[in-house]
């Protein structure tokens, strides 16, 4: 934060104090967020901390990484924040994921104060991203809520309060439907973020322990917000997630979804082992080669006797 100091400088010191109680955040989007990779789209995510007095830090959150999100990622994630009495600053850095060292894509300083002067304490912004230097570098979009703690009104003035600053402009995002603030859910094995509500990990597969899937009620429905879909639909009405095949449970998948959400069964037009082939297929990659190739011609690995007379993979049985 020292070297950023020059974009905060002043804004602690002045302004109401924002009492206790709980921020409910979304972490939206983003858009024309400076690209720092030369080759290849940036993945971007978010590191959000609360500031409080001289700059003390509280609590950290870390958003996932959207791979190849480039200038507008997507996170849709929730988060809620314990705000301490003095604590008028949220921080948010955003950051290019890369091997080794993050790049920093920009940082924003937003105040609570601002959230809670709102109608229903709660707003729905988009956040300037700015350099070090304090150039434009993209936005970021916050869906806020604050919740007082029990007993309090309204923020304590001192004795340098600022008048009221304009809000800044928000700007519509057609065919966005907002996230519902939840706890979220995330796969207790590899950690992926789920959509409430889902019974088996989109990613590996495993049981998320107890978490109950959306019936199949009157046909398909999303496996990302579980709407109902219409026959023959290409996208989800709800989220606007692609769907890409419908599994024997009724739950729609998406293309990316490995495993069904559902039952847990393994989402065929997604990719992984091929299917059972006569023909001899590398060990590694599963490419089809002849007996006499030595070396797989995709991966350079070496035709064993196993791999040049594959069998038939076992069949798939869902995680209990």
């Amino acid at each position: 934060l020292a070297q950023l100091g020059c974009v905060c400088v002043g804004l602690l010191e002045n302004g109401a104090t924002m009492p206790t109680g709980q921020l409910h955040l979304t972490l939206a989007e983003g858009k024309n967020l400076k690209d720092t990779d030369w080759f290849s789209k940036s993945d971007p995510y978010c590191k959000l901390t609360m500031l409080g007095p001289n700059h003390a830090k509280g609590e950290t959150w870390r958003s996932r990484t959207h791979n190849s999100g480039g200038k507008t990622p997507k996170w849709n994630e929730v988060h809620a924040f314990t705000v301490r009495e003095g604590f008028n600053h949220l921080y948010i850095e955003c950051m290019d994921d890369d091997i080794g060292s993050d790049d920093l894509i920009g940082v924003c300083n937003f105040k609570l104060n601002d959230v809670f002067e709102q109608p229903n304490h709660q707003t729905d912004q988009w956040i300037p991203v700015l350099s070090t230097k304090g150039k434009y570098h993209g936005e970021v979009r916050v869906l806020l809520k604050f919740v007082p703690a029990a007993g309090y009104g309204a923020p304590v003035a001192n004795h340098h309060q600022r008048p009221p600053q304009p809000a800044y402009q928000q700007h519509a995002v057609p065919g966005y439907t907002q996230p519902t603030v939840s706890a979220g859910l995330s796969c207790p094995s590899c950690r992926t973020s789920l959509s409430p509500g889902t019974k088996f990990c989109t990613s590996c597969g495993a049981s998320t322990s107890g978490g109950a899937a959306a019936a199949a009620v009157g046909g398909a429905r999303c496996s990302g917000c579980h709407t109902p879909l219409d026959p023959g639909a290409k996208f989800c009405t709800g989220c606007g997630t692609k769907v890409g095949s419908v599994c024997s449970c009724g739950t729609a998948l998406s293309d990316i979804d490995k495993f069904c959400t559902g039952c847990g069964k393994r989402n065929a037009s997604a990719g992984g082992a091929p299917p059972p082939s006569a023909s001899p297929t590398c060990s590694q990659c599963h490419t089809p080669i002849t007996p006499s190739t030595k070396f797989c011609t995709s991966c350079g690995a070496p035709n064993t006797p196993s791999s040049a007379a594959a069998a038939a993979p076992p069949p798939y049985n869902p995680p209990s």
